[in-house]
């Protein structure tokens, strides 16, 4: 009778624990939010005065899926130490900039349950001021190859070199690029015309390369890319 009423106990616990609820997904990381305003490589006219040489520029962007916060990084471009962060929960937030200087943003996705963050592309504009000088030409940004990534070269030992620039006037009259086997790049691989967007390049298979991308204007105003690093497979 007794080991009868044990293997009863038994099957009763069985089917409590077969009938428990199952457990939750694990927590999922952010995606990278999609910025909004300012927008990239433009000039930026709707800040709020806040003295004659700073304005209130309220940056936006979409919301990102499995995003508790967000962190907005700014960095002046004439003085790359000079960069401002904030932390919001929302969409939007308002930083004080220098009137008159160009500006790099990128906003990094964050859930606090996970330890994995995720960063929008950066984007460039200028912060509009009272002065009317000409502008200096926004860093040009890698499209092809992306920063870190592997390549293989083509039938003709070539990888191609994309890039994207802007300048807020317009008035850029050609690029400098560089491609090279140190860091920073020394070699210049070709000074090209203003409305090129890319290059072929001979490379070694097995050898990591650094490429830059210098702009020029028509005032001789000049600004160097990033140095970009990828290796040939």
């Amino acid at each position: 009778m007794i080991r009868h009423k044990v293997k009863i106990y038994m099957v009763l616990v069985l089917l409590a624990f077969g009938c428990g609820k199952d457990d939750p997904p694990p927590p999922q990381p952010p995606s990278a939010a999609t910025l909004v305003f300012p927008a990239s490589n433009s000039e930026c006219t709707t800040g709020e005065d806040v003295s004659d040489i700073t304005s209130r520029v309220t940056f936006q962007w979409n919301t990102a899926a499995n995003t508790d916060s967000y962190e907005l990084v700014v960095t002046n471009l004439q003085n790359n130490f000079d960069t401002q962060k904030t932390t919001v929960s929302t969409t939007s937030a308002s930083l004080d900039l220098k009137k008159g200087a160009g500006y790099e943003w990128t906003v990094t996705s964050k859930n606090q349950e996970v330890t994995e963050t995720a960063i929008s592309e950066k984007w460039f504009f200028f912060n509009e001021g009272a002065v009317t000088e000409n502008r200096i030409p926004f860093p040009a940004s890698a499209v092809y190859p992306k920063s870190g990534s592997a390549v293989s070269r083509d039938a003709n030992n070539e990888v191609i070199l994309r890039w994207k620039a802007g300048d807020v006037d317009n008035d850029i009259i050609g690029l400098d690029v560089f491609l090279d086997t140190q860091d920073p790049p020394q070699n210049l691989l070709v000074a090209i015309g203003p409305n090129a967007v890319e290059y072929k390049a001979v490379v070694n298979t097995g050898t990591t390369y650094f490429w830059q991308v210098q702009t020029k204007d028509s005032a001789g105003n000049k600004s160097k890319s990033a140095v970009f690093e990828f290796r040939v497979n």
